[in-house]
């Protein structure tokens, strides 16, 4: 999978379970500061890009993730 495919398939899973609107999904964009996440929704986050790529980040990789970045770096990870 692409970079760019990976963009997409996060962007578009942000944008239809979490109504977050595309323009705000830049790399730099702070999950829980700027996007306004909580614990929870980056564990579902997580859950809906598993259903699609096949991740299983151990905790320390999970508990890394701040930017849409770091979420596009961890399933280009595993997509690949």
């Amino acid at each position: 999978m692409t970079r760019e495919e990976v963009i997409e398939k996060v962007n578009n899973v942000l944008c239809t379970e979490f109504k977050i609107k595309k323009e705000r999904l830049v790399g730099e964009a702070h999950l829980f500061n700027e996007l306004e996440f909580d614990s929870l929704d980056a564990v579902d986050m997580i859950a809906h890009l598993g259903d699609s790529v096949e991740m299983d980040p151990d905790s320390q990789e999970f508990e890394s993730i701040r930017t849409l970045n770091d979420v596009y770096n961890l399933v280009e990870k595993y997509a690949n």
